[in-house]
């Protein structure tokens, strides 16, 4: 039977994982390889592609061990450029049993790799526990453990990641990359849940508790550095030893802090109190209030809500808003109230609108436009499909507005990672039989036309056990929670259940209920912190629940908007400074602004296990292109499920 390259390795590598566990070491230091784990431009790429061919021309004109060592280069090369497809042919290519130990382990490294970049997460992580021969070189350690770090966030093991990273701290020389990777360490442990960080830390005075503590008290505060402080002076009493760099906290509080010097003396709210948005706007002025009052009282400004029902009295509406001493605006909500005040010429005041418009042409430099859109999450499924190996898709949507919406979106960005969608179909939301849409997008309709030309050719009627198509690596799904629990258990019934689902948070409502989800397992989605990360806070969703019940139940993303909202406005200046990677650290998501000052959220994955989410770290940071816009908030705030 004829494998592909891709396949040809896998097979030679988990055979060669057996062979080199058992083979003595060697003094001889390995040739390394550098950074292949991060984002090259496209001119690196491109650079690495011609000589990575160079490379392997060569290694055809050469003798061993020169031969293996030219392909094994040029595979790690193809890796940089991000041709894994080349990467896993010049791999195979290479005899590791011959190599000497060094340089077999940094097989081993390339191999974990091009596993990692194709999705097969555990079986990275199964060639990445041996440990590394005692004379590798500092560098191969270093790629060994950034490595695993890599592998165990991509398989969810949040604590296994920043064991791995703490490891890899030891080694680091550069201040700033060492600053960075410890940063790395904090955020990767604020994942976990409080309950989590308590009860798996080690013993005190141990290294990992101190980084457990530490990532607890930046998680509790979130940007709210003065109250962060005296934890973190206790902390810093406490582990008096301990390797974290003295300036961390300033470094992870440096924009806020610089963003909280910002003074507002009354912040106008814009919201309609009457109306089809009426629930929608109450769930967001109760977010802001919750925000308002979590605030430091000593920088605590006027807060006043004006009602902004009527899209043709914004302009008046606005202006009585400054001239009462507004420095800075939240709202309007609805998207033509947006429109108006978009072209309405300059904004006197920052104003942060919450919602998305399309328009032409730039907007006013004071408007900043806040949405959950439904084509950021849309996009960052293309995204962390690509992330997990992926390149071939099936699309299932809604025939509906907001299908259409998610579709364009993916459709448009998978593009751009070099993805192709194999198949793509519709389905009615009303309906609950899905089988005509499964049996089109799996090709099984094409099978049994198969077996009917046969059997008209040969005559006579044959035994035929239709099966779907084997091509393709993952099913992009459209769909709320309900119809999700309807379409998951037809696509088992049709041989299609042992591929993965990316989905958006339409498919959670906020709500763990382990008996009603389980038919969803394995369902992977994005969604915001505030419902994934449990955290004790004064603005986590139990603390803000207290003051407004309605919070874990209705429109509980719309409480984190309202609570993102007001707190942005002090960060507005920092993050339109033009450096993409400022970020906010938001209930919402990661937040960041693009060029047209559109606010976009980084969100956390979670996979469904035994009917509850469980966390696979956040998505990686992208700027979508100008002209994409976000989701009218009364769209994306029907409560998913």
């Amino acid at each position: 039977m004829h494998q592909t390259p891709l396949k040809s390795f896998a097979l030679l590598f988990a055979a060669l994982l057996a062979v080199t566990a058992c083979q003595p070491t060697s003094t001889r230091q390995g040739e390394t390889s550098g950074e292949l784990v991060g984002s090259p431009s496209a001119v690196e790429q491109q650079r690495a592609l011609e000589q990575a061919r160079e490379l392997a021309r060569q290694a055809k004109e050469s003798a061993p061990p020169q031969r293996d060592l030219h392909y094994m280069k040029a595979a790690e090369l193809f890796m940089l450029a991000n041709r894994q497809d080349l990467a896993s042919e010049a791999a195979g290519q290479v005899n590791a049993g011959a190599l000497p130990p060094p340089e077999r382990f940094r097989w081993r490294l390339l191999g974990a790799e091009i596993e990692l970049q194709r999705g097969a997460v555990d079986r990275a992580i199964a060639s990445l526990e041996e440990a590394p021969p005692a004379d590798t070189s500092k560098d191969q350690l270093q790629r060994f453990h950034k490595d695993r770090a890599a592998a165990y966030q991509r398989a969810g093991k949040m604590l296994e990641s920043a064991r791995a990273r703490t490891e890899l701290d030891k080694m680091i020389e550069s201040p700033e990359e060492r600053a960075n990777n410890q940063l790395e360490i904090v955020k990767t442990l604020a994942l976990l849940s409080d309950t989590a960080l308590e009860l798996l830390q080690p013993s005190p005075p141990d290294e990992m508790t101190g980084w457990m503590e530490l990532a607890r008290i930046f998680k509790k505060h979130g940007d709210n550095f003065t109250s962060a402080q005296p934890e973190y002076q206790a902390w810093r009493a406490r582990f008096p030893k301990h390797p974290a760099d003295t300036q961390i906290y300033a470094r992870h509080y440096g924009g806020a802090v610089k963003a909280q010097t910002k003074s507002l003396a009354r912040v106008a709210v814009l919201l309609p109190q009457s109306g089809p948005l009426q629930k929608v706007a109450n769930a967001i002025k109760e977010g802001i209030t919750a925000a308002h009052y979590a605030s430091d009282p000593s920088g605590r400004p006027e807060l006043k809500f004006y009602d902004a029902g009527n899209p043709q009295d914004l302009p008046a509406l606005y202006q009585q808003a400054v001239q009462e001493g507004a420095s800075a605006v939240i709202g309007p909500l609805d998207k033509d109230a947006v429109s108006v005040l978009a072209s309405g010429g300059d904004l006197p005041v920052p104003t942060l609108a919450l919602n998305q418009i399309t328009q032409e042409a730039r907007p006013p430099a004071n408007l900043f436009q806040f949405a959950l859109s439904p084509e950021d999450e849309a996009r960052q499924v293309a995204e962390r499909a690509r992330q997990d190996g992926h390149t071939l898709a099936l699309v299932l949507v809604a025939n509906s507005t907001m299908g259409q919406r998610e579709l364009n979106a993916f459709n448009t960005r998978w593009t751009e990672l070099g993805g192709r969608v194999l198949e793509q179909a519709a389905y009615d939301e009303k309906s609950h039989d899905f089988s005509p849409q499964i049996v089109s997008l799996t090709n099984l309709d094409e099978s049994g036309q198969r077996q009917q030309k046969l059997q008209k050719l040969l005559g006579r009627t044959l035994k035929f056990d239709p099966r779907p198509r084997r091509d393709a690596g993952f099913i992009f799904l459209s769909a709320e929670g309900s119809k999700a629990r309807e379409i998951r258990p037809q696509l088992q019934f049709h041989r299609a259940g042992d591929l993965p689902i990316y989905t958006t948070s339409r498919v959670f409502n906020g709500e763990v209920n382990a008996d009603r989800d389980t038919d969803i397992n394995g369902v992977r989605f994005p969604d915001i912190p505030w419902l994934l990360v449990e955290d004790q806070g004064p603005l986590s969703r139990a603390a803000v629940a207290k003051m407004f019940p309605a919070a874990l139940t209705q429109y509980p993303r719309l409480y984190a908007m309202g609570i993102d909202s007001y707190n942005l406005l002090f960060h507005l200046d920092r993050l339109s400074s033009g450096k993409l990677q400022e970020t906010s650290q938001g209930k919402t998501g990661n937040l960041y602004l693009d060029e047209n000052n559109l606010v976009h959220r980084r969100l956390v994955w979670a996979q469904i296990t035994n009917g509850r989410p469980s966390i696979l770290g956040y998505s990686p940071s992208t700027v979508p292109g100008a002209g994409e816009t976000g989701a009218p908030v009364a769209e994306a705030a029907q409560p998913p499920g």
